[in-house]
């Protein structure tokens, strides 16, 4: 194929790359196709069990987030590794936690996160999940014109947890931030074990922020 020592041509190296003959037993081009909001792959073309359908959906409404016409994170984008999902799978493998069911969070080990990939990611309990999603802080302060002092709620998975009453706005929101600190905390120490070693000290970690 090559001859009188001339430099290959970049259409000779594309044409011997893209050969069939050079490609492994398994290769098929509809693995990697980006057919995925126009960035993201398959990267395998086996059959998928439950569980794998499992990662698949979460792996699809990840993409969604980020890539699809209505994005719901308009800032967030897929670490380049992930635009391939083969490779999401054998991370959703190591990392799951049996039949239980399970959210792909990106804001627990780096709050304020944007990028989805494996080292800001983590698996966790839906409730669990539910615990760091931000509400927005004033629409658990509520003024009570009867007394003139303000009620504050911590409300999980629909239901509210009364944290108190106090005299003045500024101090409901101080009870509020520390009442749902504790909270995580506690909840932190009953997830030990349960959930990977990295998530446990993050939810440890954990600052609640005032957010409106």
């Amino acid at each position: 194929r090559f001859s009188n020592g001339d430099a290959d041509t970049e259409d000779m190296i594309f044409e011997i790359v893209n050969n069939i003959v050079y490609k492994e037993n398994d290769w098929y081009a509809n693995k990697w196709k980006k057919s995925t909001f126009g960035v993201g792959y398959l990267g395998c073309n086996d059959p998928l069990s439950n569980e794998e359908n499992s990662a698949y959906r979460k792996w699809a409404n990840m993409m969604q987030r980020c890539y699809s016409d209505k994005p719901y994170y308009n800032n967030c984008s897929v670490d380049i590794e992930w635009l391939n999902f083969s490779n999401y799978r054998e991370w959703h493998k190591k990392n799951s936690m049996g039949n239980r069911k399970v959210d792909l969070d990106k804001d627990v080990l780096v709050p304020g996160n944007t990028v989805y990939g494996t080292e800001t990611c983590t698996l966790i309990p839906h409730f669990t999940n539910t615990i760091f999603e931000s509400r927005g802080l004033e629409t658990n302060i509520v003024l009570n014109n009867d007394t003139g002092k303000y009620d504050v709620t911590m409300s999980i998975l629909g239901a509210k947890k009364d944290v108190g009453t106090f005299d003045t706005h500024e101090e409901a929101q101080k009870g509020y931030i520390e009442y749902k600190q504790n909270y995580i905390r506690d909840f932190a120490e009953k997830c030990k074990g349960k959930v990977p070693y990295k998530t446990y000290i993050a939810m440890l970690n954990w600052k609640v922020e005032n957010t409106k």
